[in-house]
């Protein structure tokens, strides 16, 4: 995470080695910002419908709870059956080194984008769904791109992702430490 001095400061941030790309724009339409809000809170609803953990809450729905996982499983196979399709239909981009907070993204390595460039960022943020997210913004003069144009409701999404994202990784280190 950054710290205060640097302009920057979010809670929290997912850094990785993404697929992104960058498509330049001149604006966006009232239009076009509608549709991504819309692409990216569908996004962010199948992703955390995909990580919710379902529990037992009594033996006599042991029967409902394994037929419940079986059909779980199969939509998780097929799911990532129709992204392999997909993926293979459009072209994923390259795998660049980035930081995505919750009002910006950063770009390390040979940044796509110079500063006040407008355009929509965009990341594939699990590999089992062939959409990315296409995150609006103009770059600042710290060589952030600042989102620009989201909703209220997709921004408390990106930002619900991106701690659950933080607390997969605390429980990864935990097990691993274990």
């Amino acid at each position: 995470m950054m710290n205060e001095d640097e302009g920057l400061d979010q809670r929290f941030n997912l850094q990785g080695r993404l697929p992104a790309a960058w498509r330049p724009a001149q604006f966006f339409s009232a239009n076009e910002l509608a549709a991504f809000n819309d692409n990216n809170l569908t996004l962010f609803t199948a992703l955390s419908l995909m990580d919710m953990s379902h529990t037992v809450e009594s033996e006599d729905n042991s029967s409902l709870h394994a037929d419940f996982v079986r059909v779980e499983t199969k939509l998780g196979i097929m799911m990532s059956m129709l992204s392999r399709l997909m993926a293979q239909h459009q072209l994923v981009p390259a795998l660049a080194q980035v930081t995505i907070a919750d009002r910006y993204a950063l770009w390390h390595q040979d940044a796509p984008w110079q500063v006040d460039d407008i355009g929509v960022l965009e990341l594939y943020i699990d590999v089992t769904v062939a959409v990315p997210l296409q995150l609006p913004a103009k770059i600042n003069a710290d060589g952030a791109a600042v989102y620009e144009g989201l909703s209220i409701a997709c921004l408390n999404g990106l930002e619900k992702f991106l701690f659950r994202q933080h607390r997969r990784s605390i429980a990864d280190a935990r097990s691993i430490r274990s």
